[in-house]
C-alpha cells in the first residue's frame, strides 16, 4: 500500500502480480507446513489487512482530501456512489449534498465535486493538467481529451486560438438569437419542463442550423425549438 501510494502504477499488471505473489511469499516465511487451508487463509488475511490499511488512510488526517467535507461512505468507497447515481439522478443527489456540505464535496476516495464559480477557470480552463493513468483510452484513436503530455499541448494550442474570446465574438449574434428563442419557448410552457431535452434542441439548432454552409437548409427543416411548443 505504501509503495503504490508513493509510486502509482500506470497499469494493472504490476498490482495484480503483487497481489498474487505477496501472500505466498509471506506464507513461506512461516515455519508451519504449507497447506491449502493456510494458502487460503494467507490470501484472506492479506486482503483484509490491505483493505483496512487503505480505508484507514482514506479517512485519516494524512489524506490530501481530508479537509474536503462529504459523507464518510464516499470517502471509503466509490461503489456506494455508483449505486446511488445508477438511476440517472446524480445531479439531484449532488445538489442535496452540496447544500449540506458546501461548494466542495468529496464524492469518492480521490474525487471531488466543485460548484464554486471561481473554480470554473481552474477546472475547465486551458491550463495544463495531468491525466491519471486510467484516463488512457482503450482504443487506438485518441481525442483531445485523452491525449497527454506534448501531444495534448500541441492540439490544445490550436483549439485555444479557435475558442478564444475574440474568435467566439463572431458567433455572438447567432447565439443571442437562439438564446432568446429558447427563453421564449420555455416561458410558454406550463408545469415541469425537461430542461435537458430543451438544451439538446438548443445546442443542435445552434451548432447545426446556424454554423456552416448548410445553415439555410437546416434552419428551414430542423428548427426543433420552433416546432417543439
Amino acid at each position: 500500500h505504501l509503495y503504490s501510494n508513493r509510486h502509482e502504477p500506470k497499469s494493472a499488471n504490476v498490482p495484480l502480480l503483487m497481489l498474487t505473489i505477496e501472500p505466498i511469499l509471506l506464507l513461506f516465511t512461516l515455519t508451519a507446513p504449507v497447506s491449502l487451508f493456510r494458502i487460503l487463509s494467507a490470501y484472506i488475511v492479506f486482503g483484509f489487512t490491505l483493505c483496512s490499511s487503505i480505508i484507514i488512510y482514506w479517512i485519516s488526517p494524512w489524506h490530501p482530501l481530508t479537509h474536503i467535507s462529504g459523507p464518510t461512505i464516499y470517502k471509503i468507497t466509490k461503489l456506494w456512489g455508483m449505486w446511488v447515481f445508477s438511476g440517472s439522478n446524480q445531479h439531484t443527489v449532488n445538489k442535496v449534498l452540496h447544500d449540506k456540505y458546501g461548494p466542495f464535496l468529496q464524492t469518492g476516495p480521490n474525487e471531488v465535486s466543485i460548484i464554486h464559480v471561481d473554480a470554473i477557470k481552474a477546472v475547465l480552463g486551458t491550463a495544463p493538467a495531468d491525466y491519471e493513468p486510467w484516463a488512457d483510452p482503450a482504443l487506438k484513436t485518441c481525442s483531445l481529451l485523452s491525449l497527454r503530455d506534448e501531444l495534448h499541448a500541441n492540439q490544445q494550442r490550436i483549439w485555444n486560438r479557435g475558442l478564444s474570446s475574440e474568435s467566439l465574438k463572431d458567433y455572438e449574434s447567432i447565439l443571442v438569437k437562439r438564446v432568446i428563442q429558447l427563453m421564449d419557448r420555455l416561458e410558454g410552457l406550463l408545469g415541469l419542463v425537461d430542461i435537458t431535452e430543451w438544451f439538446s434542441y438548443f445546442t443542435y439548432v445552434s451548432d447545426s442550423c446556424e454554423i456552416g454552409p448548410l445553415s439555410n437548409c437546416f434552419i428551414s427543416r430542423f428548427d426543433f425549438m420552433g416546432d417543439m411548443v
